[in-house]
C-alpha cells in the first residue's frame, strides 16, 4: 500500500457519504492505483511523476462519484440573499434540473437571487472555508426535504423527483461572486444549465444533459468539466483544461493553456483558434477538429475523423486510429515528427514545404495515405 494512493483517494472520496457501495469502489480503485504506480515505479518513472499520471488519468472518475450521496447537514438553512465572501475559499453548488448563472459582484459580498418558481429557496451551509449551496423547494409542511443519508435513499428521492418535475416550475439561480475572489467552485447538476464568466483559482463542473457555457481568465490554474449529454462552450485560458462528455459535443474558441485534453465518447469536439502546449485527445466514435497551436499532440480514436490545421511551430504528433480519417495540415516550416498509425482509415498529410518540412511515419493496413 502506497501512501501516495492512499493520501489521492481519500481526496477523491473525501466528499462522499461512505455507503457500503462507496466504500467498495474506494477499496477497488485504491487497490487498481497501487498496482499501477508499481507498475510505473517498476518502469523506472519518478515518484512524483507516477503521481501525477495517476492523478491525471482521474480527472473524469469524479463522474462516477457524483452518483452518491455527499457528507452534509441534514438539512440545510435558507441562506440569506448575501453571504460574506471573507473565510470563503471554496463554493460548491448542487442543482437538479434548475439553471445556473455564475457571475462577478461590484461589493465583497456573495449574492444569490432566484427568478421563475416562486417556492424555490436558496439553502447554505458553510463548514469552514467551504460554502455549500443548493436550490430546494420545501415539502407540504414547509420543511425543506432531508438529504438521503443512503444510496437507496438517494434513488428514492432521484425517482421522486424525476416524477414530480411535470408538475415542477424551473428557476435560474444567480450566484454573483466578489469579482476579486480567487477561490475554487465546484459545480454539480443534473439537468440544469451552466453559465460562469468569473475569474477563478479552480473551476469543476459535473452535468447530466444539462449544458455548459464557461469562460476562463488567465488566474485558473485548472478547469475540469464534464457532462454526459450536454454540450460544453468553453472559452478563454487556464494553465490546465480537462473536458470531457459521452455524447455531449464540446466547442472551445479562443482557448489558451498549457495542458489540453480532450474525451468523448460519441459527442463531436471542434477547437477554433486555441492554443496549448501538449493536447491530448480521446475519442471512441466522435469527430475532432483543432485549428490553432499546440507543440505536442497525442490523439487516439476508434472511428472518429480527426482533422488537424496547425499554424504554430510543432515539435510532435502521435496519433492512432482503427477506422477514422485523419487529415492534417502543417502552416509551419519547422520540422517535426509526426507518427500516425491507422488500420482501416485513411491519412492524408498536408506540408507547407512539401514531406521534407516533417519528419513522417504514416503507417495504414487498408486505408490511403496521402502526402501533399
Amino acid at each position: 500500500m502506497y501512501q501516495r494512493i492512499t493520501e489521492i483517494t481519500d481526496r477523491l472520496f473525501q466528499d462522499i457519504e461512505m455507503t457500503e457501495e462507496a466504500q467498495a469502489l474506494k477499496e477497488e480503485l485504491t487497490a487498481d492505483l497501487n498496482e499501477r504506480y508499481a507498475d510505473l515505479l517498476a518502469d523506472g518513472v519518478s515518484e512524483d511523476e507516477a503521481a501525477r499520471r495517476i492523478s491525471e488519468d482521474l480527472a473524469d472518475f469524479s463522474e462516477l462519484t457524483g452518483s452518491f450521496p455527499h457528507r452534509r447537514h441534514d438539512l440545510m438553512p435558507v441562506a440569506p440573499d448575501a453571504i460574506p465572501a471573507g473565510g470563503v475559499s471554496v463554493i460548491r453548488v448542487r442543482l437538479g434540473a434548475d439553471d445556473l448563472q455564475v457571475l462577478p459582484s461590484e461589493d465583497a459580498m456573495i449574492h444569490l437571487s432566484l427568478t421563475g418558481d416562486p417556492k424555490a429557496q436558496w439553502h447554505s451551509w458553510q463548514d469552514g472555508n467551504v460554502l455549500a449551496l443548493e436550490i430546494v423547494r420545501p415539502d407540504e409542511e414547509g420543511q425543506a426535504e432531508e438529504f438521503p443519508q443512503t444510496f437507496t435513499g438517494w434513488v428514492k428521492r432521484a425517482l421522486n423527483t424525476l416524477a414530480a418535475y411535470s408538475k415542477t416550475e424551473f428557476c435560474r439561480g444567480v450566484l454573483r461572486v466578489p469579482a476579486g475572489w480567487r477561490g475554487s467552485m465546484d459545480i454539480g447538476t443534473g439537468s440544469g444549465n451552466v453559465d460562469v464568466d468569473l475569474p477563478l483559482d479552480t473551476l469543476v463542473i459535473r452535468t447530466g444533459s444539462g449544458d455548459a457555457d464557461v469562460r476562463l481568465y488567465e488566474s485558473c490554474r485548472k478547469a475540469q468539466l464534464s457532462a454526459a449529454s450536454g454540450d460544453i462552450t468553453l472559452r478563454g485560458s487556464a494553465a490546465a483544461i480537462s473536458v470531457s462528455t459521452a455524447s455531449g459535443d464540446i466547442s472551445l474558441s479562443s482557448c489558451s493553456a498549457s495542458a489540453l485534453r480532450i474525451s468523448t465518447t460519441s459527442g463531436d469536439a471542434e477547437l477554433a483558434q486555441s492554443r496549448a502546449e501538449t493536447l491530448i485527445c480521446k475519442t471512441t466514435s466522435g469527430d475532432l477538429s483543432f485549428i490553432g497551436e499546440a507543440h505536442e499532440i497525442d490523439y487516439k480514436t476508434v472511428s472518429g475523423d480527426i482533422d488537424l490545421t496547425l499554424a504554430g511551430p510543432l515539435m510532435r504528433i502521435n496519433g492512432s486510429a482503427v477506422s477514422g480519417d485523419a487529415k492534417i495540415t502543417l502552416a509551419d516550416r519547422q520540422p517535426a515528427s509526426v507518427q500516425v498509425n491507422s488500420v482501416s482509415g485513411s491519412i492524408q498529410m498536408n506540408c507547407q514545404d512539401g514531406p521534407r518540412a516533417a519528419k513522417l511515419t504514416l503507417k495504414s493496413v487498408s486505408g490511403d495515405i496521402t502526402v501533399a
